[in-house]
């Protein structure tokens, strides 16, 4: 459930469901850490997705930098502020031991790790359709 008050916007949740699905290299997504910069390019997580999305860079230190130039200290509020979600919502989003326990198992035992995008994108479309 969305807090009073709030939308979600599921548009740029899409986006980000989008770019999961067509990623062509599954090395630019890590659930692992928020963003990344290695010799691969640069990984997000769902929420590190949202803010680069979102018009966010990236600087020197792997920390998230807003439009207005100011230091995300937390990317999970930073995240559910962008998508307007509750906090509860961000944390079984953006966390995936809190994942629906069927998506949970099958991102954790897959071995062909080129699908763990798709996995999360589905993870994605079923938080859209259930709000959860």
């Amino acid at each position: 459930m969305v807090k009073k008050g709030m939308t979600m916007d599921e548009s740029l949740l899409k986006r980000v469901e989008t770019w999961l699905r067509r990623l062509k290299r599954f090395e630019h997504f890590d659930m692992e850490s928020w963003v990344d910069t290695n010799s691969c390019g640069t990984s997000y997580c769902i929420a590190g997705k949202v803010m680069q999305l979102s018009g966010y860079k990236v600087n020197i230190n792997g920390d998230f930098i807003k439009p207005d130039g100011k230091t995300v200290i937390y990317p999970a509020e930073e995240g559910a502020r962008l998508l307007g979600i509750t906090q509860p919502q961000a944390m079984d989003l953006f966390y995936i031991s809190n994942w629906p326990h069927h998506i949970y198992l099958k991102y954790c035992t897959v071995t062909d790790k080129s699908q763990k995008p798709k996995i999360a994108a589905d993870r994605i479309k079923y938080f859209i359709e259930n709000h959860q």
